[in-house]
């Protein structure tokens, strides 16, 4: 008697476990594969977003700088992808034109992330940051008498370091305010310590 009362017990429990995974028998309605080829195909293209940073000055001194980016969300915490920077200046004050340019790769992690649902000050992800560019620069002298001269072109080494804030917008896109240091030491580099760059994504 005790032997069929724990066999009724164990094929009850049993029965009542697989039912709780629709998969153990196949789904309790039929699924459209229609429908799941579009929720997958939307997964994948939640993954990835779109956009970069930008810079416009114009005055005397004009500087425009351009860096768009595609970004793979690799995992839930890290973005990572390829971009481009061009970088303009026309300097007036010492007389010079000149174009920076080349291609980078970014990584970018939520080291913490809904900051704000922790303390409540509005703010989304706390973010570390890294870039690495490979640029085309012109290499400029100043003479003796404070003019400017240039010496061909030359291709160049940066890296990028730092953090910053990121605020999602939506599923994929968000914007970002990220505080970076060179620390590749290059007497052409078009960066000055700190960089500051805003991004938009979506």
């Amino acid at each position: 008697m005790k032997k069929f009362i724990t066999i009724l017990l164990f094929i009850s429990f049993a029965t009542i476990v697989s039912g709780q995974d629709d998969g153990f028998y196949g789904p309790s309605e039929k699924s459209d594969p229609k429908q799941e080829m579009k929720e997958k195909r939307q997964q994948r293209l939640e993954r990835w977003a779109f956009g970069g940073n930008f810079w416009l000055a114009f005055g005397t001194n004009s500087y425009v700088e351009l860096s768009p980016v595609v970004l793979y969300r690799a995992t839930p915490r890290l973005m990572i992808g390829p971009g481009f920077t061009y970088i303009y200046e026309n300097n007036k004050t010492y007389g010079y034109e000149t174009s920076t340019y080349g291609p980078r790769a970014i990584a970018n992690f939520s080291l913490i992330q809904n900051l704000d649902e922790m303390l409540n000050i509005n703010i989304g992800n706390i973010v570390l940051h890294a870039e690495y560019e490979y640029l085309s620069i012109e290499k400029l002298y100043i003479d003796p008498f404070g003019d400017i001269f240039s010496d061909g072109r030359t291709w160049i080494n940066t890296m990028l370091v730092g953090g910053g804030i990121y605020q999602p917008l939506g599923r994929r896109g968000g914007l970002s305010l990220i505080v970076l240091y060179n620390i590749i030491e290059n007497e052409f580099s078009p960066y000055t310590n700190p960089v500051i760059r805003v991004g938009f994504y979506f």
